[in-house]
């Protein structure tokens, strides 16, 4: 066998022999969000930096997660819950669509469709008592404190429409 072939043969088959990487926990259990054309919006630095803010704290362990306060990831108004408020004001235009949320947050810890217990909570809202008309809904939801305190994307027909927040109200 000639050099060219065997080059073009390794590199074919070499994929196959490397090690398969772990998705995150928070990804495996959760269907794709519904896929659509991608977005011309452009994300500003502001937007990504929001975005790195939440991202650094979103594994960072708290009282609502298995570990003791963390005023960081706990506080009302801390750095992870203004980043994710800032987060859900700017990306609630309708001008982005899920998969751009996507890359720009990583897969939601939670793509609620109905049946879902947190729909069940998201539907005791008073603006979602009246489900979206799109025939492909999901609720996007991203963890603030555990599901006790979360915010969610409304992905209708590929766009996020709007986000909103589930606070448990002790």
């Amino acid at each position: 066998m000639n050099a060219k072939w065997l080059g073009i043969l390794l590199v074919c088959l070499l994929p196959a022999c490397l090690p398969a990487t772990a998705a995150p926990d928070h990804a495996t259990a959760n269907p794709t969000p519904i896929s659509q054309p991608e977005s011309t919006t452009p994300v500003d630095p502001e937007l990504r930096q929001f975005a790195d803010e939440y991202l650094a704290l979103r594994t960072v362990p708290g009282q609502f997660s298995g570990g003791s306060w963390h005023d960081d990831v706990d506080r009302w108004e801390g750095p992870k819950h203004s980043a994710m408020l800032a987060l859900g004001a700017r990306l609630s235009s309708g001008d982005f669509s899920c998969v751009q949320l996507t890359d720009l947050l990583q897969q939601p810890d939670h793509i609620v469709e109905g049946g879902d217990p947190l729909h069940e909570l998201i539907q005791t809202l008073p603006v979602y008592a009246t489900p979206p008309q799109a025939s492909n809904v999901q609720y996007l939801v991203y963890e603030w404190r555990g599901t006790h305190d979360f915010l969610f994307f409304v992905c209708e027909d590929g766009r996020i429409t709007t986000s909103d927040w589930w606070y448990a109200g002790e």
